[in-house]
């Protein structure tokens, strides 16, 4: 099985210019954990995690979130998605197609493929 085939397609994201409150306020009102950050091209920049928001400072987005993000192709495996989300402890994996962000998978993505 391909992450193509689990992922979340409707990715929420945010771009690097936004306030960190109005990110804050994109959590909450959605129920999730992170968000990919990218640019208005629609790239992929970094990832804002609601403890990028308590732990660092800030008043932008561009200026909290984690950079270097672990990302995964639409074909990666989805065994190769599960042993990274296990082993690098992340909550969720980014899938891009040509530096845009095309889906999402999360632990819970894949707990329901159980």
């Amino acid at each position: 099985m391909k992450a193509r085939e689990i992922m979340t397609r409707d990715v929420i994201s945010i771009l690097d210019e936004t306030t960190v409150e109005d990110a804050a306020r994109l959590l909450a009102r959605n129920r999730i954990s992170g968000l990919p950050v990218v640019n208005a091209a629609g790239m992929l920049l970094g990832l804002v995690t609601e403890h990028d928001l308590i732990a660092k400072q800030g008043r932008m987005v561009s200026e909290i979130m984690s950079r270097g993000v672990i990302t995964v192709s639409p074909d990666t495996e989805v065994e190769q998605v599960q042993h990274l989300l296990t082993n690098q402890r992340i909550r969720r994996v980014p899938v891009v197609e040509d530096g845009k962000v095309v889906g999402i998978v999360s632990r819970s993505d894949l707990v329901r493929q159980i």
